[in-house]
């Protein structure tokens, strides 16, 4: 919370007279005690684990949907 309080701070500075910034100050710190603020985290992390079985069937389902009975049992058929 105090990097937050910091953060937007330093974005009001200059623009309210130092009493503003001390009440917004204190008004922020007030509001938000109650609050659990954190840096939003935007970085693409690989997937490292398996894929549960649920996703397995989706997705085998997603890639044989539209294709006939008959090619279908043509690949069950394929060694």
């Amino acid at each position: 919370m105090e990097n937050f309080a910091t953060e937007f701070m330093t974005k009001l500075d200059g623009k309210l007279t130092p009493e503003q910034m001390k009440t917004v100050l204190m008004e922020l710190e007030m509001f938000s005690a109650n609050f659990d603020i954190e840096k939003k985290i935007t970085e693409i992390v690989p997937y490292q684990d398996c894929i549960p079985e649920c996703y397995k069937v989706y997705l085998v389902s997603k890639k044989i949907e539209g294709m006939s009975p008959t090619v279908i049992e043509d690949v069950q058929v394929q060694p």
